[in-house]
């Protein structure tokens, strides 16, 4: 398993919060596994588990490259039309905006910010990433990278 970054440590007590408060009946841990030892929703789900969240209340995509696939992927493939998503403040900006323009009902709980330490690279790339979602979306129409098959949540 690789070592769970810094950001993904502050998001994981929120699923386990709202699960427990009734809030969400599934936790999708959305992720990449583009290289070989790597694999963030796999990495999630043993933490959310370790956090008490039943195994049986996680679904892995391993296809959300990006939070623009994640999001499209969340309506797309796992059909939901409405959802919560749980990250730092700057990212739950843009990943509503994504849901918005895509005809998703989402709204954002916001985990615990990143630190100073990691608050600087981590900001600089979001400037970026959010330059990058502005030309997906308008100019060039973009698709997530992998469509898939439907999974039907229980």
């Amino acid at each position: 398993m690789a070592k769970p970054t810094n950001i993904f440590n502050i998001v994981s007590t929120r699923p386990r919060n709202c699960t427990l408060q009734g809030k969400i009946k599934y936790t999708i841990a959305s992720g990449d596994i583009s290289r070989k030892g790597y694999n963030e929703p796999e990495d999630m789900r043993v933490v959310l588990i370790a956090l008490g969240i039943p195994d049986s209340a996680i679904v892995l995509d391993d296809a959300g490259f990006r939070t623009f696939d994640s999001v499209i992927r969340g309506k797309e493939i796992l059909g939901e039309a409405a959802f919560i998503i749980i990250s730092q403040p700057f990212h739950n900006g843009r990943a509503i905006y994504i849901a918005r323009h895509n005809g998703i009902a989402a709204v954002g709980f916001n985990a615990k910010d990143v630190t100073a330490r990691y608050g600087l690279k981590t900001r600089l790339r979001e400037v970026l990433a959010r330059v990058k979602l502005l030309m997906d979306i308008h100019p060039l129409n973009t698709k997530p990278k992998f469509s898939g098959d439907k999974i039907q949540l229980k």
